[in-house]
């Protein structure tokens, strides 16, 4: 049996480098410019500047590119309720404008600052909010601003506190969440959700009344199909994978559309992950690990590369590319963890065991219906 591409196959899922580099923090946890303190959510804006909701310390710190210590541009006055001053500030984002908008936790408000004027003197744009919010989304096409209501199990819309996902109070049906952390909000109003206490991750379309689960809901677990306790979700438009902070697992997930199981593309690598981050390219990866009190960068080495965990299939991530293929029913079979693409070959093929040789630097698996193939030919005898 022969199987031949004559065109170039693309992967949607990327592959990161393993070694770390320190962006923002240092080896312990504390007070001083070069530390971070419990650090909850990060940004990272232009120039690959980091900023960083430093919770322990109540307050913003930004981390430009290179930098061995941060600048405090918003807190850093001591716990309080004045213009000066955050409480247990968690998230941060800034906008087109050079706006700095602040989730204060502690004081139930969001606060913005003018980076341009320099000033770390905040101006109160939404305010009794529920104490229990915990993470924030900016849409930046409508500005619009998202709230995930932890101990209520709702995400919120603002400024009207309209409730958009959860609100059955905790649980595990699919109107219901439990403990929802971070969250994604596209331009149409999809969200997708962090639910931390049930270990999946929902995905609740505009206007619908139940989410659906894209992320785990296998039980709190390890396995390739399970996640542990997830606190963070980016949603990557242009591929529709999901990049899924597994902070129970100490471990970075991409979870393709439809797929089973989730391909860990970094672990090993921290105590507890709480959030990770894109530079604005979309392409390094970005972990703040909570009690290292450390944000690590992982440089992106392909985004033509995907591994995925024997007897878990990840159907029609991208385009189909169709490919002259002669199949025959032999013996033994593929197993283990393989590297692959995202193309299907041929649609559907009977699944016969196929012993594969492999010619050139083309890698193949074989699951359950389908075929998937890497470059340019593969020889099965």
């Amino acid at each position: 049996m022969q199987i031949v591409s004559n065109a170039t196959v693309l992967c949607s899922i990327p592959s990161f480098s393993s070694s770390a580099v320190i962006v923002a923090g240092s080896s312990s946890a504390g007070s001083q410019p070069q530390q971070l303190s419990l650090p909850y959510e990060l940004y990272v804006g232009l120039s690959d500047s980091v900023y960083v909701g430093d919770v322990g310390n109540d307050r913003i710190q930004l981390w430009l590119s290179g930098a061995v210590q941060g600048i405090t541009v918003a807190g850093g006055q001591g716990y309080g309720s004045n213009a000066s001053q955050l409480d247990g500030a968690r998230d941060v984002y800034v906008d087109s404008t050079n706006n700095l908008i602040v989730l204060d936790t502690g004081n139930q408000r969001i606060q913005q600052y003018n980076l341009l004027s320099g000033s770390t003197i905040g101006t109160t744009i939404m305010s009794n909010l529920p104490l229990s919010c915990r993470n924030m989304f900016v849409e930046p096409t409508t500005g619009i601003i998202y709230l995930s209501d932890m101990y209520n199990h709702n995400v919120l819309r603002m400024p009207n506190g309209s409730i958009l996902a959860g609100g059955h109070g905790f649980g595990s049906q699919l109107n219901q969440l439990y403990y929802p952390a971070g969250l994604f909000v596209t331009p149409t109003e999809t969200i997708y959700v962090a639910d931390s206490f049930n270990d999946r991750v929902q995905m609740w379309t505009s206007g619908a009344s139940v989410g659906i689960t894209v992320a785990g809901g296998n039980g709190r677990g390890s396995a390739a199909n399970q996640l542990n306790s997830p606190m963070h979700v980016i949603y990557i438009a242009s591929t529709g994978n999901l990049i899924v902070t597994d902070s129970g697992n100490g471990r970075i997930q991409i979870w393709a559309p439809n797929a089973t199981c989730g391909i860990t593309v970094v672990s090993n690598q921290f105590m507890y992950p709480m959030s990770s981050a894109l530079d604005l390219m979309g392409q390094n990866l970005y972990v703040l690990d909570q009690v290292r009190g450390q944000v690590k960068r992982f440089n992106l080495l392909s985004s033509n590369s995907l591994c995925i965990p024997a007897n878990c299939s990840i159907i029609a991530l991208s385009t189909t590319t169709t490919f002259s293929t002669v199949v025959s029913s032999t013996s033994s079979t593929v197993s283990g963890n393989k590297a692959l693409t995202t193309e299907q070959v041929d649609g559907v093929i009977p699944s016969w065991g196929i012993t594969i040789t492999i010619v050139g630097t083309v890698t193949l698996i074989i699951m359950t219906s389908f075929i998937y193939v890497l470059k340019t030919k593969i020889t099965s005898q």
